[in-house]
């Protein structure tokens, strides 16, 4: 009798275990959302597995750029619908026929979701009610997301027009935008063995331009978010990225900074603060080598520093006592 050869079951790695696996390969190409999130391992993997969901600020600014740069490719990128899931049900009804017609391939859900289908997936969130009526004022919202696009209000996409034309208006941005040679750079390098891509809203003949919708476009404000936001760490990248792909030995850097009061500035990096951004970009690198040599991708903030002591500030709250001697 033949000795029977069994088989080693096949472990199946989670998600995480497979991102981690991916990191210490070297494998998953990073950016500057990635490094930005690095403030410690595990936000660096919480943001490596979460689903991107823009909030309506970055919405907003998304369909700017598309209006100021890119203006043809709106309706691939963008659709305008009236009216989107607002309760519960209506989110998870229309959210469940979202990802059966993707699982599926479906290219026209009017078609290929029938009746059937609509009807057995709306009664897993309504005890009552009309499930293809329901479905008719979904419907738009439902096909859109299928097809990979945005979705926003025609409140939002008016809003966005008369801030654009704002600005194609103004004399120095039409001077700005006379000198562009290509928006929306892929750009791709690599660092140390990590595969890194940046996509360039503006590039032209020695300068990056970066467009940032903002609350706020006062340059004063906006000076924190350089800093609070590491949009100095972007610049550097960028700028980084272009010298190493020959496009531009000696890029400047700046911001067009607009907010929806129809305020907008042009701010200039300093070099200095590139060359500190350059910095941080190294560093992190480093620190991302030492994660797959101590295997700490599971450390929080005390990957960066073991110790934290927090000193009194100057400008606390002070206490006069009767019996002090000091």
């Amino acid at each position: 009798m033949q000795n029977e050869v069994t088989q080693e079951p096949v472990i199946e790695l989670s998600p995480r275990e497979r991102l981690i696996e991916g990191l210490n390969s070297k494998s998953v190409r990073l950016s500057y959302s990635t490094l930005k999130h690095f403030n410690s391992p595990i936000n660096l993997i919480n943001y490596k597995l979460k689903e991107f969901k823009p909030n309506d600020s970055m919405t907003f600014g998304s369909v700017c750029d598309c209006l100021l740069l890119t203006p043809d490719d709106f309706d691939n990128k963008f659709k305008v619908i009236n009216s989107v899931p607002s309760t519960d049900n209506q989110i998870g009804f229309a959210d469940a026929l979202i990802q059966l017609s993707k699982y599926n391939g479906y290219d026209n859900i009017m078609i290929e979701l029938s009746n059937e289908i609509i009807e057995k997936e709306f009664k897993k969130f309504y005890k009552r009610g009309d499930a293809l009526k329901t479905f008719d004022s979904l419907k738009e919202y439902i096909e859109g997301s299928v097809k990979g696009k945005t979705l926003i209000t025609p409140e939002m996409k008016a809003e966005a027009d008369d801030v654009c034309n704002n600005l194609l208006d103004q004399d120095d941005i039409q001077i700005l935008f006379s000198q562009i040679t290509e928006v929306q750079k892929k750009v791709e390098w690599k660092e140390n063995g990590w595969d890194f891509i940046g996509y360039l809203d503006i590039l032209m003949p020695g300068r990056i331009v970066d467009l940032k919708f903002s609350k706020d476009a006062n340059p004063e404000r906006f000076e924190r978010d350089i800093a609070n936001l590491d949009y100095f760490l972007q610049a550097a990248m960028y700028c980084h990225a272009v010298k190493e792909l020959g496009i531009e030995e000696h890029p400047s850097y700046s911001f067009l900074v607009f907010d929806k009061s129809k305020n907008y500035s042009i701010i200039d990096l300093d070099y200095s603060y590139i060359a500190y951004g350059m910095k941080k970009y190294k560093y992190l690198i480093q620190q991302l080598d030492r994660c797959i040599s101590e295997n700490a991708w599971e450390d929080s903030f005390n990957f960066f520093k073991r110790i934290y002591t927090v000193y009194k500030p100057k400008w606390i709250k002070g206490f006069e006592l009767s019996n002090d001697e000091d």
